[in-house]
């Protein structure tokens, strides 16, 4: 289930460095998979 909350870390993710959080890219992957 996709709700807010996914959304709200991939803003996160995208105002920050990828280099800087590269574990939160994939959990963000795996969650929009699933």
């Amino acid at each position: 289930m996709l709700g807010a909350r996914s959304v709200s870390r991939v803003i996160f993710i995208v105002g920050k460095p990828v280099k800087q959080a590269p574990r939160e890219v994939t959990d963000t992957q795996s969650a929009a998979q699933v």
